[in-house]
């Protein structure tokens, strides 16, 4: 059984390990849009990211040239920071690191005894084909795979650095709402300390626009775009996955980014529940 499982974890034979890593992504991909809600709809330059990493994740066997196979070993260490964000989303960052590990126990005892979770492995599953990818290169290769993974985490830095002054200047201009109170409906207290920029773009958007958090897996009427950048800000510099959740965002939103859509036509998932979305029912704070 040991063995099945490792070979199924990464086949010895490169066709029926990308088979099954073609598979596998696929069925999470369905998951993810028709079954359940989770990761929904990323922004284009994520999306992106993560087609690049999976074109190297399924080539890099296959190269030849140290030319191609060094551009391939960039895309997979990219998908090292893909991975590793891919795996902390879904284990519910707010609860804590205790959190994080009793989510991934309850994954194990829900695919042990009722064949469920499976998918929540995803990301370990391509960090350990990225892992052994990397153990079979030889020092050149190795290094392109580091350079893959610094391209994004410097990316990730340059956003973070005016990140947590501006959430600050943020709630300066909405003033201090509780997160847990349930209507959309409270003004800005300062809005001339509102400065229009792509973090208050993001701020105001979450809970119309960026969803921020996987509360549960089936939780709900939910916006469906997923921005990771913003979620990691969010993550470090903030006690809430939704500031300011009182505020009348779609108000503020029509008023400071006027050329800017405040509610997108996608869906987070083509569930009964994710078609809320579209219900106008919803939008009652507008």
């Amino acid at each position: 059984m040991l063995k099945f499982i490792k070979n199924l974890f990464f086949h010895k034979d490169k066709h029926i390990r990308t088979l099954i890593t073609l598979l596998y992504t696929l069925a999470g991909f369905v998951v993810n849009y028709f079954m359940l809600q989770v990761f929904c709809v990323p922004v284009w330059w994520a999306a992106l990211f993560f087609a690049a990493f999976f074109i190297s994740l399924l080539l890099f066997p296959y190269a030849k040239s140290y030319l191609l196979k060094s551009v391939l070993a960039i895309g997979l260490g990219a998908g090292v920071f893909i991975s590793l964000y891919l795996s902390v989303f879904l284990s519910h960052p707010s609860s804590g690191f205790i959190g994080y590990f009793v989510g991934y126990i309850l994954y194990l005892i829900g695919i042990l005894f009722l064949g469920l979770g499976l998918l929540a492995f995803i990301p370990f599953y391509y960090l350990h084909h990225i892992y052994k990818y990397f153990k079979q290169a030889v020092p050149i290769i190795r290094y392109c795979f580091v350079l893959g993974l610094l391209v994004p985490t410097i990316i990730t830095v340059a956003y973070l650095r005016p990140f947590k002054s501006e959430l600050q200047k943020f709630h300066n201009a909405c003033g201090m709402y509780d997160r847990n109170y349930l209507y959309h409906d409270k003004d800005m207290q300062h809005p001339e300390l509102f400065t229009a920029n792509k973090y208050t773009e993001q701020f105001l958007g979450i809970g119309i626009k960026y969803h921020t958090e996987l509360d549960f897996i089936y939780d709900g009427w939910r916006p469906p775009v997923h921005d990771p950048l913003l979620n990691i800000g969010l993550w470090l510099y903030s006690d809430t996955y939704y500031p300011a959740r009182q505020l009348n965002r779609v108000k503020y939103y029509k008023r400071f980014f006027p050329n800017k859509d405040y509610k997108v036509s996608c869906l987070c998932s083509y569930t009964d529940d994710g078609k809320t979305y579209f219900d106008s029912s919803y939008w009652h704070w507008q």
